[in-house]
C-alpha cells in the first residue's frame, strides 16, 4: 500500500517537516547572554541619609555675675518669646546708682547747655563789635587826620604842612592809601557778615579786623611822627597841638577797639575750652550710666530667641553663680534635619537643593519637603569613613515635626530626560575605563568602550558615548 499518495498522510508530514524546520532554526537564533536593550528615558540621581531632626535654635543661658534671684517668669514647657525675662536678680542696688547717675548727667547737661549759650553770645556780639570798631577807624582816618591832607581819599594825598624828613611825608602819604583801601575792604566785610550766621566767619573778621585796625594805628603813629617833625614856620604852634590832640583821641579810640576785639577773642577761646570740658565730662557720665544700664541687663537672663524651656534650674531667693547653667531654650519651630553625608556624595549636593524626609515616627507615607541649608567644610570621621555634617531645613512649620526624630533624607541632585540608559550592573570598569559588551548575535558579543554620567536611583545610569539606541548589551555572562 502506497500511503504517500493519500493526501492526510502529506498533510501530516508537511506540519512534521515545518515544525522541525523552526525548531532548528529557533534554536541557531537563541542568544547564550542575558541582555538588555539600550533605550531612552529620564534618569534621576539622588542622595539618601538618615538623621536626627533638631531645632533650629537651641540657647543655654547663664548669669555672667552672682546674685540673688528676684524672679522666676518660666517654667519648663512654658512657651517664651524673644526679648522677654526669663530669670531676673536683684537689682535694688544698681537701680539706686542709675538714678544718681541720671541726676548727675542731667546736670552736667544743663551745664553745657548754659556754657553754649554763652559762647553763641559771644559770636552773637561779633558783629557790633566789628561795627564799632570800624566806626571808630573811619573816624580817626576820615575825621581827627582831615585836616592833615588834601585829596584824602584820592590816588595821590598830601600833607597840608612840610616836614623835615622826605621820608616820612612819603610813608604817611602812602599809610594814607592804605588805609583808604583797607576802609573800603573792612565795610564790604560788615555788609557780608551781617547776613551769615557762621561762627567761623565770624573769627575769620575778627582777625581781618585786627589787621585793619593795625593799619589805622600805624597811620596815626606816622601822622604824630610828621607833626613832630613838621619844617619850621611850616605850622603854629596851635596847629600842632590841635593835630596832636585829634592823633590821641583817635589813637586812644582804635587802641580800645583793637583790645575790644582781642577780648572778644580770648573769651571765645576760653569760652570754647569751657564746652569742649563740659562735652567730655557729659560723654564720660553717659559712659558711666550705660556701664550701669549694662550692670542691669545682666541681671535679667531674656530669651533670646522664641521657644519652649527645656531646662530650668532657678528658685527665687537663691545666689545664683556665675556661669551655672539656668535655663534652656529650644525654638519651637523651623526645625532642621542633621545628617552626616559621605564623601562619595557629598559632591553631589550643594546649598539650596530641596528634597524630601520621612519620620520613622509617620512612616514613608507622609512626606516633608526640605532644602540643604548649610554643609560644614570640615570632614568628620564616622567609623572610620569621611562624612560632612549637613543641616536641612523644612519647608515649611508643622507641629508634627519633634525634636530628636530619626528623619530619613531624599535629596534630588540631579535629572536627564531623553537620555540613552542602559541598567548598571551591564558596566564594567576596568584600568580607568568603562565598558560594555554588546550583543552582536549567535553567540558573539563586541567589548565596546563608553562614557557614563547620571547613575539613576532604579539601577540604570546614563550613556553618553559608545552605544546607540536599540542596541543590546549583556547584563549576565551565562
Amino acid at each position: 500500500m502506497n500511503y504517500f499518495k493519500k493526501p492526510w498522510v502529506l498533510a501530516v508530514l508537511g506540519i512534521v517537516i515545518v515544525i522541525a524546520v523552526f525548531l532548528v532554526f529557533s534554536g541557531k537564533s537563541k542568544s547564550p547572554f542575558e541582555t538588555a536593550r539600550v533605550v531612552r528615558g529620564s534618569v534621576s540621581e539622588e542622595v539618601s541619609v538618615t538623621g536626627k531632626v533638631k531645632p533650629a535654635k537651641n540657647v543655654d543661658l547663664a548669669f555672667e555675675k552672682s546674685g540673688r534671684i528676684a524672679a522666676v517668669n518660666a517654667q519648663v514647657g512654658d512657651r517664651v518669646y524673644i526679648g522677654e525675662s526669663v530669670i531676673a536678680l536683684d537689682a535694688v542696688e544698681f537701680e539706686a546708682q542709675l538714678s544718681k547717675a541720671e541726676a548727675d548727667l542731667a546736670a552736667q547737661n544743663s551745664d553745657l547747655a548754659k556754657a553754649e549759650i554763652i559762647l553763641s553770645n559771644y559770636y552773637g556780639s561779633i558783629p557790633d563789635i566789628l561795627n564799632n570798631a570800624y566806626a571808630k577807624a573811619d573816624d580817626a582816618v576820615r575825621k581827627q587826620l582831615d585836616a592833615l591832607f588834601t585829596n584824602d581819599d584820592l590816588q595821590n594825598p598830601s600833607l597840608t604842612f612840610q616836614t623835615k624828613d622826605i621820608a616820612i611825608d612819603n610813608n604817611l602819604r602812602q599809610l594814607r592809601l592804605s588805609a583808604t583801601s583797607d576802609l573800603a575792604g573792612w565795610s564790604s566785610d560788615l555788609a557780608v557778615m551781617a547776613g551769615m550766621d557762621s561762627k567761623i566767619e565770624f573769627q575769620n573778621y575778627l582777625v581781618k579786623s585786627k589787621n585793619y585796625l593795625t593799619t589805622v594805628r600805624s597811620l596815626l603813629s606816622k601822622a604824630m611822627e610828621a607833626v613832630v617833625n613838621a619844617a619850621d614856620s611850616s605850622l603854629t604852634q596851635s596847629l600842632i597841638d590841635s593835630y596832636k590832640t585829634n592823633i590821641n583821641t583817635a589813637r586812644t579810640n582804635v587802641n580800645a577797639v583793637l583790645a575790644d576785639i582781642t577780648d572778644q577773642e580770648q573769651s571765645i577761646s576760653a569760652q570754647k575750652a569751657a564746652v569742649a570740658s563740659l562735652e567730655a565730662n557729659v560723654k564720660s557720665y553717659e559712659a558711666g550710666l550705660a556701664n550701669i544700664k549694662a550692670q542691669i541687663s545682666k541681671t535679667v537672663i531674656y530669651s533670646p530667641i522664641s521657644g519652649v524651656v527645656t531646662f530650668q534650674n532657678a528658685k527665687v531667693g537663691e545666689i545664683a553663680s556665675p556661669g551655672a547653667l539656668m535655663v534652656s531654650i529650644i525654638s519651637a519651630s523651623n526645625f532642621e534635619v542633621e545628617a552626616n553625608v559621605p564623601e562619595a556624595d557629598i559632591a553631589k549636593i550643594k546649598v539650596g537643593e530641596e528634597g524630601t524626609v520621612t519620620l520613622d515616627t509617620y512612616g514613608n507615607d507622609i512626606i516633608f519637603n526640605i532644602k540643604v541649608s548649610s554643609i560644614e567644610p570640615a570632614e568628620t570621621v564616622v567609623e572610620g569613613v569621611a562624612t560632612y555634617k549637613t543641616k536641612f531645613q523644612f519647608l515649611k512649620n508643622d507641629d508634627r515635626v519633634k525634636s530628636g526624630m530619626t528623619a530619613n533624607i531624599t535629596v534630588f541632585t540631579d535629572k536627564r530626560e531623553n537620555a540613552l540608559t542602559i541598567p548598571q550592573r551591564a558596566v564594567t570598569n576596568q584600568n580607568g575605563e568603562k565598558f560594555v559588551l554588546v550583543d552582536k548575535g549567535n553567540g558573539v558579543s563586541e567589548k565596546r568602550v563608553i562614557e557614563t554620567g547620571l547613575r539613576g536611583v532604579d539601577g540604570n545610569v546614563e550613556i553618553l558615548k559608545g552605544l546607540e539606541e536599540n542596541e543590546s548589551v549583556i547584563t549576565n555572562n551565562l
